[in-house]
């Protein structure tokens, strides 16, 4: 559903991006500096490329922002992967009385969080 739900969406923004560049072929001079000399390009090229680069700018400052959230997340899958070797551990020992080291090592993990 969701897979559909993403083909439709790009199907509708890749119609619009083609009827824009279809209705805006008129050539539009560009300078960088009062140096250099005009470059013509299509007013859809620097359109849409405007479009491009602000999309992935905010593409690389939102994953740059989300840093330390995947950190803190690799953090946690690791903690709880050891509690869950450490309570297999506790369930296998139950009956021979060794949970003693359990509680230690528990109240380690606990310091980690």
């Amino acid at each position: 559903m969701i897979t559909l739900f993403r083909f439709i969406i790009f199907i509708a923004v890749s119609a619009v991006c083609i009827f824009f560049a279809l209705s805006n072929q008129d050539t539009v001079a560009v300078t960088w500096s009062p140096i250099s000399e005009a470059i013509n390009i299509p007013a859809y090229i620097l359109a849409l490329g405007g479009l491009a680069t602000g999309f992935i700018i905010g593409v690389l400052i939102t994953w740059l922002n989300f840093i330390p959230v995947r950190f803190e997340n690799r953090k946690n899958k690791k903690l709880i992967h050891k509690l869950e070797k450490e309570l297999e551990n506790y369930v296998e020992h139950e009956d021979e009385g060794t949970n003693n080291d359990l509680m230690i090592s528990t109240q380690g993990a606990q310091d980690d969080i």
